[in-house]
């Protein structure tokens, strides 16, 4: 590759930090030492993603929506507390708001986003985290 080639492909590839790049690094080492060409790789990546995109079709997603006790219309589960723009003055971690704009009624919460889908059976808990 030349030094113009090479510039342009890491100016491409700078949102990914290193480690990311490292890790890629490996996986094309190990399938190439295994055999496996470029283009097998390339075959591997499309399945791949056929398969996902077919498992989000299949199961579409179900917003998190409650009924407005005020005017029975949907609410929404958003997050507050989390930067400036969402500053509510309080120890609140998300609020209910009602999506009819002639009603915009709010439920606020101190538990999380996370939390409150977690009891609702709609998020995963991070298996990760300690």
């Amino acid at each position: 590759m030349k030094p113009k080639e090479i510039k342009r492909f890491e100016q491409l590839t700078r949102v990914y930090h290193f480690g990311k790049i490292q890790d890629f690094m490996t996986f094309y080492d190990v399938v190439t030492r295994a055999g496996y060409t470029i283009t097998d790789i390339e075959d591997y990546i499309e399945t791949k993603k056929a398969t996902i995109q077919a498992k989000l079709l299949e199961k579409p997603a179900r917003p998190v929506l409650k009924e407005c006790p005020e005017c029975q219309k949907s609410m929404s589960l958003l997050r507050v507390n989390i930067d400036s723009a969402t500053q509510t003055g309080d120890s609140s971690k998300s609020v209910w708001l009602c999506m009819n704009q002639d009603c915009m009624n709010t439920i606020y919460n101190t538990e999380s986003v996370e939390e409150i889908l977690m009891k609702a059976g709609k998020h995963k808990e991070n298996k990760n985290s300690a």
